[in-house]
């Protein structure tokens, strides 16, 4: 090969390599992008307003109707045993109601027998499913008239269901109601409130304006809060 011939290759293979594109560096990395790369987070930005950081709006925690004593019939009748056979245990009294649910402990798969008997103090015994029994006295029950239950909650959300119990007494055509928030975990029976929900004295030879005064208890589902609200109406 002749020595032009040969400086002409070199000068062609340089020109082509200078025509190529150079390399550029990669820019550093954003501070935090590395970390946010492994663990493929994104941090969410703060809302803020002039009260303070995500502000409760009101409106959407209002509180709704839970139980209305001049419901209860209705109410108490959801929680009727009707054809259920009560276990053999339950050899004495009355069913006054029955309802499931997990009483004694989060996740127990019981049903609570609500059990009146004269002369007695009225009673609640738990079945499991497995069979397991256990009976509780209800405080301050001896010699009133017999509950109903109304509703079977979990007002604190932490697994377990709770009661609410109302009962009625007449005293010269007055008749009052009160309700009973009862707790029965691990099978002791725990008042956690009492409310007065009436006070009707329609049943009677009243004035004409005499009127039935009470409360309705009110349940926010966000704060588990149990709450009055008052109600008046004339008698009929």
């Amino acid at each position: 090969m002749s020595r032009h011939m040969m400086t002409g290759l070199l000068l062609a293979a340089g020109l082509a390599a200078c025509s190529e594109p150079m390399e550029q560096p990669a820019p550093p990395p954003t501070p935090g992008t590395e970390d946010a790369a492994k663990t493929g987070k994104i941090d969410m930005p703060e809302i803020r307003d002039a009260e303070g950081l995500s502000p409760r709006d009101e409106e959407d925690t209002e509180a709704a109707p839970f139980f209305d004593p001049r419901e209860a019939g209705a109410t108490a009748a959801a929680y009727e045993a009707g054809d259920a056979t009560p276990p053999d245990e339950i050899e004495t009294g009355a069913v006054l109601g029955r309802v499931s649910g997990s009483f004694t402990a989060p996740g127990a798969n019981e049903t609570a027998w609500l059990i009146g008997e004269e002369g007695a103090p009225e009673r609640i015994v738990l079945v499991s499913i497995g069979g397991m029994m256990q009976q509780v006295d209800l405080p301050g029950s001896e010699g009133a008239e017999p509950p109903r239950i109304v509703a079977a909650p979990d007002t604190n959300q932490d697994g377990m269901t709770e009661l609410v119990l109302y009962s009625t007494s007449d005293s010269d055509g007055l008749v009052t109601g009160q309700a009973t928030h009862l707790s029965l975990r691990s099978g002791e029976a725990s008042v956690l409130t009492e409310w007065s929900l009436l006070s009707d004295p329609c049943a009677s030879s009243t004035p004409e304006d005499a009127e039935m005064t009470g409360s309705l208890l009110m349940l926010d589902e966000d704060t588990s809060e149990i709450s009055e609200e008052p109600f008046s109406a004339p008698c009929d």
